[in-house]
């Protein structure tokens, strides 16, 4: 597989495809509803790049009874910035085609643990891509602390570009 480094403008994007301006709810952009949306805000956007926030709340079901966030989600906060900053760029019509996935994990760090209470900065940024499967690199911060970071692997297509699941002539 031929890695090819993302090498678009590093501007920030002003508006999203449907107009919006930053910060949004990052619950409009992924399919992600309910519990299962794991970050809060999307606040910067530029093309490859996403940063997101969230504040750590005791009604998450990721929250142990020691009042710590279950260091696993970190990987998926990763990711759902990535597919928030991925929407944001789209006209409404088109995110709602979009399908995507996490394939895998690689070289996670787990610096320190997330509470109750904390505000969490998430930074995401595709530095490589082969077709529709992405490589990501992510950051996971309290204030200045690194909590994780690592790299993961991400498939994501439009269904503008395909039929059915299968990639149209």
């Amino acid at each position: 597989m031929t890695r090819k480094r993302n090498e678009k403008s590093s501007r920030q994007l002003q508006a999203g495809g449907d107009g919006s301006e930053l910060p949004v709810k990052a619950s409009g952009y992924i399919p992600h509803g309910g519990e299962m949306c794991v970050i809060d805000d999307l606040v910067s956007v530029r093309e490859g790049v996403g940063e997101a926030i969230v504040t750590v709340r005791s009604s998450s079901p990721f929250v142990r009874a020691d009042g710590t966030l279950e260091e696993c989600l970190y990987v998926e906060m990763i990711a759902q910035t990535m597919a928030a900053a991925w929407g944001f760029e789209l006209p409404s019509g088109e995110r709602k085609t979009l399908e995507g996935y996490l394939l895998g994990i690689r070289s996670l760090k787990i610096e320190g643990t997330a509470c109750i209470g904390d505000c969490l900065r998430i930074y995401a940024h595709k530095f490589a891509e082969f077709g529709d499967f992405s490589v990501v690199e992510g950051t996971v911060k309290r204030g200045s602390e690194v909590l994780a970071e690592g790299e993961i692997k991400v498939f994501q297509r439009s269904g503008k570009d395909t039929e059915r699941g299968h990639v149209s002539d």
